[in-house]
């Protein structure tokens, strides 16, 4: 396990980020950088105020301690990003421009203080590939540009053709791909399938499903998936010099839409019913995929990782802690 090392977390106030530092600070240094614009200090909690961890309240882009801190740190974990289908949509030139440039900033001041990098991405990576398993090595498919919904998935690809590059030239670097991580923390706010679902669900509002609910998703703890990332970091060495430094990160259990919607129904007892939305009465930029599943050999192969926990125990677990706070 980490112990006595010094990191710095970019967006470590975000869903993931604020769920990995907490798991890190009893025992490291985490200096977070965020600029609270979809992060929020109460995800931190209780460890807020703990004496491991220094939040900065700055964005990333033009945060000018930023390399201070770098250089202080033995790892960078790079997590600042804007994210969610529903800002892809609405604010794609916005949502673009911020992943690229923070992204390019932490990874070029990682690369020239010599320093290990963790690089946040996402399956969204595969854009619209509807290969029934996805293996890193699948070929990503963004479609053609007016839909803008693929924006986000050709921000993250681009952070990875960058930090391969940087890669080429001695830059220790390992990327995260992650599969739907879902947890307490995690916000409805930019189009997340499960809290809307859960905050329909406990409000006896109709659950919102797109079109018939057929398409199918793999919902990951978010818990277990930070457990992954830490089973890479502390196997770094050994896997910064593979050829291929991605990793699907997330759940192998499938489940429809409409079924999880149905299965929240259940699991908070509410009186709510499906609305199923038209495409047609979606904003025009958004797009949909049939299914979405990681294979997870890679990960398997060289930290030992995978998930043990199920979908029902998670969704319980999500549920309860909503309900007791």
């Amino acid at each position: 396990m980490l112990q006595n090392k010094s990191f710095l977390v970019t967006g470590g106030a975000g869903f993931i980020g604020s769920t990995l530092s907490k798991m890190l600070c009893p025992q490291n240094k985490v200096v977070i950088i965020d600029n609270l614009s979809t992060g929020n200090l109460k995800n931190l909690y209780p460890y807020s105020e703990h004496s491991n961890i220094k939040v900065i309240i700055d964005d990333v882009r033009y945060c000018h301690t930023l390399e201070q801190y770098i250089e202080q740190s033995d790892y960078v974990l790079h997590f600042a990003a804007t994210l969610g289908v529903e800002l892809a949509v609405l604010q794609p030139v916005e949502l673009f421009m911020n992943n690229i440039l923070s992204s390019e900033r932490v990874i070029q001041l990682a690369a020239k203080h010599d320093k290990r990098l963790f690089l946040s991405s996402s399956s969204e990576i595969y854009g619209k590939q509807e290969k029934a398993c996805l293996t890193e090595s699948d070929i990503s498919c963004i479609p053609q540009p007016e839909r803008t919904r693929w924006i986000y998935s050709l921000s993250k690809i681009s952070d990875e053709y960058i930090a391969y590059h940087y890669k080429r030239n001695g830059l220790k670097v390992i990327i995260g791909r992650y599969f739907n991580f879902i947890g307490t923390n995690q916000s409805a706010a930019y189009g997340m399938v499960v809290p809307k679902f859960i905050g329909q669900a406990l409000s006896d509002n109709p659950l919102s499903v797109y079109g018939n609910g057929s398409q199918s998703r793999c919902f990951c703890h978010v818990n277990e998936g930070c457990l992954a990332i830490i089973k890479l970091i502390n196997n770094f060495d050994k896997i910064a010099v593979l050829p291929g430094i991605s990793f699907n990160i997330g759940c192998e259990q499938s489940i429809t839409i409409d079924a999880l919607a149905r299965l929240i129904i259940e699991l908070t007892g509410s009186k709510s019913l499906i609305s199923y939305i038209h495409y047609n009465d979606l904003p025009s930029g958004f797009d949909e995929i049939a299914c979405r599943t990681p294979d997870l050999s890679y990960i398997k192969e060289h930290t030992g990782w995978q998930a043990v926990g199920t979908l029902k125990d998670s969704l319980k677990n999500i549920i309860d802690e909503i309900r007791n706070n």
